[in-house]
């Protein structure tokens, strides 16, 4: 179990997902912040000091692929916060510079083993 004090923060517009994801992280001791979509997500990536990692659904609303990777990418820019791509267009990973890609409907033990590989 993580005892984590930087946040996890989940961009996913599914809110079936992203509260599925959100109830899991948090049972494994994460501290997680939500955004529906890259918008509200760069907002709350501006509002905290240094996230442990974002979870990014390639297919949100409002930007998606790697127009919405490069707006997190600019927003990130201070930090050198990994990003972990959850899609289920693979062309577009390689492209993009994450650190993981997950293949959607990923496996929980692999959301999993990607998180703890960099938040700990």
């Amino acid at each position: 179990m993580a005892t984590l004090s930087k946040p996890i923060v989940i961009v996913e517009d599914d809110p079936d997902i992203r509260d599925a994801i959100h109830a899991l992280l948090t049972e494994e001791g994460y501290t997680v912040v939500v955004a529906p979509n890259c918008l509200e997500a760069q907002a709350v990536l501006r509002s905290l000091e240094n996230p442990c990692i974002v979870l990014l659904d390639l297919r949100t609303s409002l930007l998606h692929g790697e127009q919405a990777m490069h707006e997190l990418r600019r927003t990130l820019a201070a930090h050198s916060v990994p990003v972990i791509v959850a899609t289920t267009v693979l062309e577009w990973s390689a492209r993009l510079e994450a650190q993981v890609v997950l293949k959607k409907p990923f496996r929980v033990d692999a959301l999993l083993e990607a998180v703890e590989a960099h938040c700990g």
